[in-house]
């Protein structure tokens, strides 16, 4: 038995094992972050209703977010905001790598 071999195509093994780890990890971590910036912007524009009142002055914030808002309450005592955010279609098609069917992600906000 050759052990200079059978060390080499283990070491070939795991490293082919660690990168798709890797890969993996990477995937569920950008979910994650796609998810918070869906938040900080629904927090952000919940935060500038609050001040403002208005429903029709959050244009530029939500093109600088690339969100869209999907519902928007304002009320005396708080206002409350659900952002939509659509993600890109390059990550899309990756999430479907993994069985994952992502097309956009959604946040709720409240603020008084």
């Amino acid at each position: 038995m050759n052990e200079k071999g059978f060390a080499t195509i283990s070491v070939i093994y795991l490293s082919i094992i660690l990168i798709f780890i890797t890969y993996v990890f990477i995937g569920v971590a950008s979910i994650f972050y796609n998810q918070n910036l869906t938040q900080n912007s629904a927090d952000q524009i919940s935060l500038n209703l609050a001040i403002t009142k208005d429903c029709t002055s959050l244009d530029v914030i939500l093109q600088v977010s690339n969100s869209s808002l999907e519902k928007c309450e304002v009320n005396e005592n708080y206002v409350k905001v659900k952002v939509k955010r659509i993600i890109n279609a390059n990550f899309s098609n990756y999430l479907m790598k993994f069985g994952i069917n992502l097309s956009e992600f959604t946040a709720i906000s409240r603020a008084s």
